[in-house]
């Protein structure tokens, strides 16, 4: 799947973030979950069971820096992104 499928904005992060996800992502028949690791791979924040199309969060547990995020569906890695938190 291609980066249509979810957006992480604004990137970089300030104080919040919003996750949109595509609405051709079947949230209601399908386990759909998104994963932020920092640089070394430790999971700072997964976000499980999503049935929403948009799912706003803070950054209280990032620090500054790069993370990358992982859209998974149905434990399938579907997309994979950067974003940075300021």
């Amino acid at each position: 799947m291609d980066a249509d499928m979810i957006k992480v904005y604004p990137n970089p992060i300030s104080t919040e973030a919003i996750i949109k996800l595509s609405d051709a992502i079947d949230k209601d028949n399908h386990k759909v979950s998104v994963t932020f690791y920092n640089v070394v791979g430790k999971e700072i924040l997964k976000i499980s069971n999503i049935k929403e199309s948009e799912i706003r969060f803070n950054r209280e547990n990032f620090v500054s820096g790069m993370y990358i995020y992982q859209l998974r569906i149905d434990d399938r890695t579907q997309y994979t992104g950067r974003i940075t938190v300021k």
